[in-house]
C-alpha cells in the first residue's frame, strides 16, 4: 500500500514540476524585457503506424506527444562568446494511456558559442546537432523516446560544412541496468555541388549490476565515409542530392570471445519539389548488426533492418505545413529486406517551437 501511495505522490510531483516550468516561462515572458533571460518550449506529436512481417521489426503503432519547456540565462562575454545555461524537463505521454506510462527526463545544459565553435554539456537536446544522426545509428523509435544527448557535444560549423563530436552516456551500471555509452564523430564538407564527409561510431555495452546475469560486454565500432553530389541550388527542384559510401562494422562480444567484421555499401537519394519529396536509402553487403538478435537496441540503437544483407527504405513524404517555427509532415515508408515480405509504415509528425514562433512574429527573443 505504501508503494502505491509513493507512486501516486511521485506522479503528482511530476505534474507540479511541469506546471512550474510552464508558469516560469510565462512569468519571464511577461516581465523580463532584456536579453539576459530566455526560454524555450518544444512540442512534437508523433503518429507512427507499422505493418510488418519482417522479423525483429514488429507491427505496432506509436502515438503520443512530447513537450519540452525550459528556461535559462544568456550572457555575452567581452570577446563575443555566448554563454547559455538552460534547465527544464521533457515529458513524453503516449495516447490511450495514463500518467503512469508517461516519461519525464531532465533538460539541463551549459552551452558556449564563439566564432563557429560550440560546445554543450549536460542533458543536451538532439536538436542542437547540425544534422540528425543516420538511420543506422538512431531509429525512429529512439528519436521519439530519447530527446537528449546525455553527456557532451562539441562542434564547428561554417558555410562550407561542419564537424561534430558527441558523447552520449546512455546507461549507468546499477542494480538492473548496464553501463552503456557511445562516442560519435560526424562531419560534412561542401564545394560547389560536391559533398564529402563521414561518420564514426564507438558504442560500448558493459556488464549490468549485481542483480542481473554477468553477460555481454560488447563493443560496436562503425566507420562510414561517403561522397556525393548536391544539385539543390542548380535545378528548379528544392532538393536533388545523391551520396554513396562504404560502411565497415566491427562488433565483438568479449564474454563469448566472438567478433564480426561486416561491411557493405550505402546509397542515399533525396528528391523534393515544393512540398513533396522522396527519400531512398539502400544498403547492400553484410548485415552490420550481427548481434541484434541477442542484444537488440541495448547495443544497436539504429533501425533493426540493418541486420540484413540487403535493406532498402523508400519514404514518400508531403509537408502539410513547413515554417521556420513549425512543420507538419506525412510520409509513407516502404521497407524491403532480403528474403522477407516487405513492410510499410505511415508517419504523421507535427513539430512546433514557441521560441521561434515569437521570433518570427518580431518579438525580442533569442533563438536557441
Amino acid at each position: 500500500m505504501k508503494a502505491n501511495t509513493d507512486n501516486v505522490r511521485n506522479k503528482t510531483m511530476i505534474k507540479y514540476r511541469i506546471l512550474l516550468i510552464i508558469s516560469a516561462c510565462l512569468i519571464i515572458h511577461g516581465n523580463i524585457k532584456g536579453q539576459s533571460f530566455i526560454w524555450d518550449v518544444d512540442y512534437m506529436m508523433y503518429f507512427d503506424n507499422r505493418e510488418s512481417r519482417i522479423e525483429d521489426y514488429k507491427s505496432q503503432t506509436l502515438f503520443g506527444i512530447r513537450i519540452s519547456p525550459s528556461v535559462g540565462i544568456n550572457v555575452t562575454d567581452s570577446i563575443g562568446g555566448r554563454h547559455l545555461l538552460m534547465g527544464g524537463v521533457s515529458y513524453i505521454q503516449p495516447f490511450g494511456s495514463t500518467w503512469k506510462t508517461g516519461k519525464v527526463t531532465p533538460v539541463f545544459f551549459y552551452r558556449y558559442e564563439y566564432k563557429g565553435f560550440y560546445s554543450s554539456f549536460g542533458f543536451v537536446p538532439y536538436k542542437q546537432l547540425h544534422k540528425s544522426l543516420p538511420q543506422y545509428l538512431m531509429s525512429d523509435s529512439i528519436v521519439y523516446a530519447y530527446p537528449n544527448i546525455q553527456g557532451a557535444l562539441f562542434g564547428y560549423s561554417s558555410p562550407n560544412g561542419y564537424v561534430e563530436f558527441l558523447c552520449d552516456w546512455r546507461g549507468m551500471q546499477y542494480k538492473s541496468t548496464r553501463e552503456a555509452f557511445r562516442l560519435i564523430l560526424t562531419g560534412e564538407w561542401k564545394y560547389l555541388w560536391f559533398v564529402a564527409g563521414g561518420t564514426g561510431n564507438l558504442n560500448h555495452l558493459a556488464n549490468p549490476g549485481q542483480e542481473m546475469p554477468r553477460t555481454g560486454v560488447c563493443d560496436d565500432i562503425t566507420v562510414h565515409p561517403f561522397i556525393g553530389i548536391d544539385f539543390s541550388t542548380r535545378t528548379p527542384l528544392d532538393s536533388l542530392a545523391l551520396r554513396t559510401g562504404y560502411i565497415g562494422s566491427l562488433q565483438r562480444d568479449r564474454t563469448q570471445s566472438t567478433s564480426f567484421f561486416n561491411h557493405g555499401f550505402m546509397a542515399e537519394l533525396c528528391i523534393q519539389y515544393k512540398f513533396v519529396g522522396i527519400d531512398n536509402t539502400l544498403y547492400a553487403g553484410d548485415g552490420i548488426y550481427p548481434m541484434y538478435r541477442q542484444y537488440g537496441a541495448l547495443l544497436n540503437q539504429g533501425e533493426s533492418n540493418f541486420q540484413y544483407p540487403i535493406y532498402n527504405r523508400t519514404a514518400i513524404y508531403v509537408y502539410i505545413m513547413k515554417r521556420s517555427f513549425a512543420d507538419i509532415s506525412f510520409s509513407w515508408d516502404f521497407h524491403f529486406v532480403a528474403g522477407q515480405k516487405p513492410a510499410h509504415q505511415q508517419r504523421l509528425i507535427a513539430r512546433f517551437d514557441l521560441n521561434k514562433f515569437i521570433k518570427a512574429t518580431r518579438k525580442h527573443r533569442i533563438d536557441i
